[in-house]
């Protein structure tokens, strides 16, 4: 690629040390970037974030005494005001097996081992720039689909996004407002696919929860995991809901979330009436959240058995 092709790319640089961060934007320069958006601290980030839109995000895993996995990933399920699918390469600070996994669940687009090679950076950027993998939504992940294999039975079919890639939307010349109307129209596409997610996970929770009872299980622990991964499904619906909280969903979250804690208070020894409440608004708030989805995606949420 012709060095000019890169200069209007928009690039943050997350990395505290000055001596890799520097050799970093000097090997960018010279291969045709501009000067990389440099920050040095979370809070930074986090501003920064708010305040500009970036077409690559380059982050090193941690700066200073803070881990940014929660940060991108929370970045990728569009909880920040900049739109979740800026290009990610995260360098790793650490090949431990559970801090790899960690990076992976953020959702970047790639990853690169520490100390950075610029030469390899700058490859890995130049694949970046012609293409990237599709997304994948589940209730904890929005990124690049790396999964293997077919689904398990019963599994939600889950749709993948192609997803758009500013990046080379950025060196194709597109105008600003094309970029915004294309990257907030895959925003708008991902929360939609969210929260088809959660609508699916709570109809499979409530079966899960009815099956401890039918089988006179005493687990109580897996009871009570159930019921706090509704509350933490309820806690997250209301900025998935794309024109506000519809009148009347409001009380039935509440008296879902309520219903959840007297089960854990009941636990397995609960009143069958309480798995019958709970049953009743967990159809009724599946219902009404289906119809905020556009048809394909309410079609995802159904129970495999009911699909068929």
């Amino acid at each position: 690629m012709k060095k000019r092709e890169y200069g209007d790319v928009r690039v943050m640089l997350a990395m505290e040390n000055p001596i890799i961060r520097q050799g970093l934007q000097n090997a960018m320069q010279q291969h045709g970037f501009g000067r990389a958006f440099e920050v040095l601290a979370l809070d930074r980030m986090i501003s920064a974030l708010t305040e500009n839109q970036f077409d690559v995000i380059l982050a090193s895993s941690e700066l200073g005494n803070d881990t940014l996995f929660p940060y991108l990933a929370q970045l990728r399920k569009g909880s920040f005001s900049h739109h979740p699918i800026p290009v990610i390469l995260t360098f790793l600070t650490s090949v431990e097996s559970d801090y790899v996994r960690a990076a992976i669940d953020s959702g970047p687009d790639d990853l690169l081992q520490v100390p950075i090679v610029p030469s390899q950076l700058l490859e890995r950027l130049d694949l970046l720039a012609k293409s990237r993998k599709n997304f994948v939504v589940t209730s904890d992940y929005v990124g690049p689909d790396r999964r293997q294999g077919a689904p398990r039975p019963g599994a939600m079919v889950v749709p993948t996004l192609e997803v758009p890639n500013p990046f080379a939307l950025r060196v194709a010349k597109k105008s600003e407002d094309e970029i915004d109307a294309i990257t907030a129209k895959a925003g708008d596409r991902l929360r939609a696919m969210r929260l088809a997610r959660f609508t699916f996970e709570l109809q499979w929770l409530l079966a899960a929860i009815r099956s401890l009872f039918d089988q006179k299980s005493t687990d109580k622990e897996k009871l009570f995991s159930f019921c706090e991964r509704i509350k933490t499904l309820l806690i997250g619906l209301p900025r998935l809901l794309p024109n506000g909280m519809p009148e009347g969903l409001e009380p039935m979250i509440e008296r879902l979330n309520m219903g959840s804690n007297i089960l854990i208070k009941n636990g397995l020894s609960a009143d069958a009436t309480i798995i019958q409440g709970i049953g009743k608004l967990i159809t009724g708030l599946v219902t009404a959240l289906r119809g905020q989805l556009p048809p394909d995606l309410a079609e995802t949420t159904m129970p495999a058995r009911a699909a068929s």
